[in-house]
């Protein structure tokens, strides 16, 4: 996570991007999971 102070003063957060996490996750258990695949990620 990167945190910083934007130019008026707000704290600003960003973080990386989850796709490439979630993809190797599910082609690494691909075969174990049912089917249709349905993922989502709730980011704080």
């Amino acid at each position: 996570l990167f945190n910083f102070e934007d130019r008026g003063g707000r704290a600003v957060a960003l973080r990386p991007e989850m796709t490439p996490s979630l993809a190797r996750l599910i082609s690494a258990k691909a075969n174990s999971l049912k089917r249709p695949i349905k993922w989502f990620n709730i980011g704080e």
